[in-house]
């Protein structure tokens, strides 16, 4: 199974030993091919620093490094215009150009409304559900 998580499930398995946190053991384990870019490791950086300025630089360093060494990294992607918020469009962008089943995301309302061909929008506990 290939999966973009959202930069927000990504954040929320850094800071919490909750749902995002197994969500990311899981890809660990080997259970399903992480797909990200990267834009949105860049993204990931600036929130973490910006959101969390007490979060050691070493600590959201290696976050990103091994992100960027494990996961598969998506050249290029496209926002294809699908969402209004050009955040969710980028990883909807990572989902596409990486042939993703499914993205991942901690977003309550927007992105999990939207209906996009071929991909599935889970929640992290619907994710963890299937893939448990």
């Amino acid at each position: 199974m290939r999966v973009v998580l959202d930069t927000n499930v990504l954040v929320a398995a850094l800071l919490t030993q909750g749902a995002a946190a197994q969500v990311v053991d899981l890809w660990l384990a080997g259970r399903y091919t992480l797909l990200t870019a990267e834009v949105q490791l860049r993204e990931l950086r600036r929130v973490l620093r910006d959101k969390f300025p007490e979060l050691p630089r070493a600590k959201v360093g290696r976050l990103v490094n091994l992100l960027r060494r494990q996961a598969e990294v998506v050249a290029r992607p496209r926002p294809p215009g699908l969402s209004p918020d050009p955040d969710d469009d980028l990883l909807l962008g990572i989902a596409l150009v990486g042939r993703a089943d499914c993205l991942v995301t901690g977003d309550k309302s927007h992105l999990l409304s939207l209906k996009v061909e071929g991909l599935r929008i889970l929640s992290v506990r619907s994710f963890l559900r299937e893939v448990s």
